[in-house]
């Protein structure tokens, strides 16, 4: 359909990083893909990236959930840039 964007979860899991065992709960980086931009919190808001950059140097397999389309188009995304 014209118009649709798709919208994907990326979800990393943090254990390599945080040293997590089975006495802890697993922590996971997650981000949402909407079309070309990537759109995730960090420490200052939210922040927004070209592609999947976030999750690149957390040292795990991350994996991709498609969540459905939109209308919103990722040139959207940096509207939402520091805004939560």
């Amino acid at each position: 359909m014209a118009g649709r964007h798709s919208v994907v979860l990326a979800i990393t899991p943090l254990d390599a990083l945080t040293g997590a065992t089975f006495l802890l709960p697993q922590a996971y980086h997650t981000s949402i893909l909407l079309a070309d931009k990537e759109v995730w919190f960090n420490g200052m808001g939210v922040a927004v990236s070209q592609g999947c950059r976030s999750h690149a140097n957390l040292g795990a397999r991350t994996q991709y959930l498609q969540m459905g389309t939109t209308d919103v188009s990722g040139d959207a995304a940096p509207l939402l840039e520091g805004e939560l």
